[in-house]
């Protein structure tokens, strides 16, 4: 089988959805080709929009436990469940997907799910789940396939010891001891969530600073409050 369209774009993350839709709106005959069962990429099911749930819950710990006294709330023998606030994270990561899904929609994009390699310069085949494979032609093509984590020789991941973002928003249960490598945005997100829920974490940056990507006044006030919080940071 064999499909013509205007535009195709490989992998449905934030660049991907957006640029379908746009292009939808824009009249062109559009398709996104994803090779997960779930659109919307990293962000959506595995980065910014889980984090950003379990952050919200772990902000909401951290006030009753610690400063509900602040805001004038008497809380007696307040407890906190892991489990139910990475089901939320879950519940809110499944309506987004439906979203996006009814936006492609809308905007007369379709969506093929599969993994799509290049046969010639505007040629794409895609191989389903099923392991059937599709030929897709397209004017113009755009490669939207995201970013992934980065596996160091000798730690790679195993979901259980060595974790990823992935495995670090699914966890079925809050660690004893937590190591965060790298004081970036992501770091120290997880950093700020798992301390919340009661783990020991420690965050260890190879730069002088934490967010070292940001303005410096931004990591040295973000470093103080964690620090205040209990989590150990070392630069």
């Amino acid at each position: 089988m064999s499909e013509a369209y205007d535009l195709a774009i490989i992998g449905s993350g934030p660049g991907g959805y957006v640029a379908g839709i746009r292009a939808g709106q824009l009249g062109l005959k559009t398709v996104v080709i994803e090779r997960e069962p779930n659109l919307g990429g990293v962000c959506l099911n595995w980065g910014c929009i889980p984090t950003k749930a379990l952050i919200r819950n772990a902000e909401l710990v951290h006030l009753l436990i610690d400063r509900a006294d602040d805001f004038g709330l008497s809380v007696t023998d307040p407890s906190a469940s892991w489990t139910k606030a990475v089901e939320r994270s879950g519940r809110v990561v499944t309506r987004m997907n439906r979203g996006v899904a009814a936006l492609l929609r809308k905007n007369g994009v379709a969506v093929v799910q599969g993994t799509a390699r290049f046969a010639d310069a505007r040629t794409l085949e895609v191989t389903g789940p099923d392991g059937q494979a599709t030929r897709i032609t397209a004017t113009s093509i755009i490669i939207g396939t995201g970013s992934r984590s980065r596996a160091f020789p000798g730690l790679e991941a195993d979901g259980e010891r060595v974790l990823t973002s992935r495995h670090a928003v699914r966890l079925e249960d809050v660690p004893g001891k937590f190591l965060v490598m790298g004081a970036g945005a992501v770091g120290m997100e997880f950093a700020y969530v798992y301390n919340a829920y009661g783990a020991e974490v420690t965050v260890v940056e190879m730069a002088d600073s934490v967010l070292p990507l940001e303005d410096p006044e931004a990591g040295a006030l973000v470093a103080k409050h964690f620090a205040k919080s209990g989590i150990d940071i070392r630069t």
